[in-house]
């Protein structure tokens, strides 16, 4: 009772993102936020839209407000025999200190995050969640900190089961 189901089609993840985009350029031109983005015309995925959407509103929404003012994110896909990859990086100074095991965890966000009371700490949980519950098949979401000053903020989504 209450659940409701998936709704498969096939969708193109790049008009998603570049409307996401879109959507969230007020956010970014605020704080200076570029989006560099290398991208395919077409990526078809067999998923629900309304999930696939939300998911990447997610996670474009939160690179744009928490990438480092005055810096570029960049999203980009590489296809190899494992499937389509969609990255999106951003430099992230105030990761430096962040415990980094504890990035996507429900709730949590880093101290210097917690005086805003804008956010609750859920954007990444829902991102991984929506993802699981699109439909897409072999979908697997990996958050990492890459070492570098200053360090370097990186989701990656895997497609396999296009």
């Amino acid at each position: 009772a209450g659940r409701e189901t998936a709704k498969h089609t096939t969708i193109n993840v790049v008009d998603l993102i570049e409307k996401t985009i879109e959507a969230v350029w007020p956010i970014a031109e605020a704080r200076r936020v570029q989006f560099r983005t290398d991208l395919p015309r077409e990526m078809s995925v067999h998923a629900d839209s309304d999930l696939m959407g939300l998911a990447l509103s997610n996670l474009i929404a939160n690179a744009a407000e928490y990438a480092d003012e005055g810096s570029t994110v960049q999203v980009v896909t590489t296809r190899d025999k494992s499937g389509t990859t969609l990255r999106m990086s951003n430099s992230a100074a105030s990761l430096a200190t962040v415990d980094v095991a504890r990035l996507g965890e429900a709730l949590w966000r880093p101290d210097q995050a917690r005086v805003s009371s804008d956010h609750l700490g859920l954007g990444l949980t829902l991102a991984r969640s929506a993802l699981a519950a699109s439909g897409a098949r072999g979908t697997t979401m990996t958050i990492r900190v890459e070492p570098a000053t200053p360090p370097r903020f990186e989701v990656e989504v895997l497609f396999t089961g296009e």
